[in-house]
């Protein structure tokens, strides 16, 4: 038999899973944002800068993002 996950494994993986819902809804009217893990879902930049914009919308100008300019999305 396989052994049961311990608790601190199980709360850190609904912590994962509720942080991950947080940023879809976050970001779900952002064109170019698709968020469905914590790695690739982030490598162009769109995902981060979107959040950034939903709460301080005058720090980015998020239209002006291009979403295959990777290292400038990152930047901002």
């Amino acid at each position: 038999p396989s052994p049961l996950p311990s608790p601190t494994l199980g709360r850190l993986s609904n912590a994962s899973q509720s942080l991950l819902v947080w940023c879809k809804e976050v970001t779900k009217s952002y064109r170019g944002v698709r968020i469905t893990n914590f790695t690739t879902s982030w490598r162009n930049g769109l995902a981060f800068c979107a959040i950034l914009h939903h709460f301080r919308a005058d720090l980015i100008d998020y239209k002006s993002l291009n979403p295959q300019d990777i290292k400038e999305n990152n930047k901002k």
